[in-house]
């Protein structure tokens, strides 16, 4: 299946994804309070700083797939990678899921400034690790599927999943519960659904060889010095991304954290789409260096960055510009609206400019060139962290919002001249220019 088809498979299924799990959103605002979806948020950023035991190996397989895809005799290849990794996903599930449980007491009591009882946000804790375990794997599965050039099934899964995740939520807290347990109970539920549909189509597209899989220590080796330049990137990425959500989780009220999350989570709809291209086009770009075929990469490169600005531009200006009216309309609450405003106009600035900087990314990481995002990582945590804790704590989460545009802009203005001084020598300003500001202008103009 080609990018086009891939890239609208994906565009689609995030979409949708996308609309699933904001539409639900003033429900579960209205039925548990704004300070249990407080609750929400902090979930999603643990989850988020967990990544970094993913070890690279979600983009390694997605890499080494679609590699081994363009060779006849790879299938026994392709079958031991997947299950020495599936092994190493799940034991890292098993632990971050009991390691949750087991700091559930101390983060209700010490960490969060929650109202909401000890026991109730404990027990909420408790559960997000159950929900922890089943979501872990995703990204191995998903990655796979990628690298297979499997997108319309794997879209087709997880729009699924999204509907029964959020409407089946909201359907749990307005006729059975409206309490933060039901909501965790019913997530793990779906979770443990999503992630065995995963599995079984990976399976179900790798079989076929007559070969038995089994765990192989030279498969995780092949892939060790791809994967281990990809955690370096993924832990200061995380740190980078959610220091702020840390950060303000224990410094302000649990209520405030409330709106910042809400802000955080409709600025991160320009990620969702972006990352829908970026997941066609990384495979793509992958088959293309093994090819070496510079001539049709080039011109992929530059199709894929227009169409991520025609995206992310518009979008993007929109929930800044706009953002008042478009919350009032989403919550239905004019004071959510009013406390939220600000935080989601800046926070839409910074993820607009961090989503154009993806298919440079695709492409340092298709070329298994890590080092660039890596040491860019280290320079901007090292600035960023400082800067965050002054910012926060003397300017709340605006201050913290403001550090983040200023995190993004650096990498817009530095990182793109210094990739295209190895990949694709002289485009720089074809990208700057043709693919971005063009796009750029003319959606503010419209706006």
């Amino acid at each position: 299946m080609n990018a086009k088809f891939n890239i609208i498979a994906n565009v689609l299924g995030k979409v949708w994804a996308s609309v699933m799990n904001f539409a639900f959103v003033p429900i579960y605002i209205r039925y548990l309070g704004i300070e249990a979806y407080g609750l929400i948020g902090f979930f999603v950023s643990i989850l988020a700083a967990f990544f970094v035991l993913d070890m690279g190996l979600s983009t390694a397989i997605n890499r080494e797939l679609a590699r081994l895809s363009v060779r006849n005799d790879a299938a026994p290849l392709a079958q031991n990678l997947m299950r020495t990794l599936e092994i190493v996903y799940w034991a890292a599930g098993c632990f971050i899921g009991l390691f949750i449980v087991i700091m559930a007491p101390w983060l209700a009591t010490h960490w969060l400034k929650a109202s909401l009882p000890v026991a109730e946000t404990t027990q909420a804790i408790r559960l997000m690790g159950l929900v922890a375990l089943f979501r872990w794997p995703s990204p191995l599965y998903s990655g796979a599927l990628m690298g297979l050039k499997r997108q319309v099934s794997l879209n087709v899964v997880n729009g699924l999943m999204a509907t029964v995740q959020g409407g089946g939520a909201a359907l749990v807290l307005i006729a059975i519960s409206p309490t933060i347990e039901a909501f965790f109970i019913w997530q793990s539920l779906a979770a443990g659904l999503q992630i065995t549909f995963l599995a079984g189509l990976v399976w179900r597209h790798l079989a076929g060889s007559g070969h038995r899989p089994s765990f192989q220590g030279d498969a995780l080796r092949s892939v060790f010095g791809f994967s281990a330049g990809i955690t370096g990137i993924t832990l200061l990425s995380v740190i980078l991304t959610q220091s702020d959500k840390f950060l303000l989780s224990r410094i302000i009220p649990l209520q405030n954290f409330g709106y910042y999350s809400l802000a955080s989570s409709i600025a991160g709809t320009l990620n969702i789409g972006a990352m829908a291209i970026y997941s066609a086009m990384f495979p793509a770009f992958s088959q293309l260096v093994a090819l070496d075929d510079p001539t049709a990469l080039k011109r992929l490169y530059h199709k894929s960055a227009q169409l991520l600005s025609v995206l992310v531009f518009p979008t993007g200006l929109c929930l800044s510009f706009f953002s008042f009216d478009l919350l009032r309309a989403y919550v239905s609450d004019p004071a959510i609206a009013t406390n939220t405003r600000t935080l989601l106009s800046l926070l839409a600035i910074g993820n607009m400019i961090l989503s154009i900087m993806l298919m440079p990314l695709a492409l340092q990481l298709a070329y298994g060139w890590t080092k660039l995002s890596l040491y860019k990582n280290l320079v901007a945590v090292s600035i960023f962290i400082p800067l965050l804790w002054f910012m926060a704590h003397r300017y709340g989460p605006a201050g913290a919002a403001w550090v983040w545009i200023i995190l993004t802009l650096g990498y817009f203005v530095f990182e793109a001249p210094i990739m295209h001084t190895r990949l694709l020598k002289g485009e720089q300003w074809h990208w700057y220019g043709k693919d971005v500001a063009v796009v750029a202008v003319l959606s503010a103009l419209v706006l």
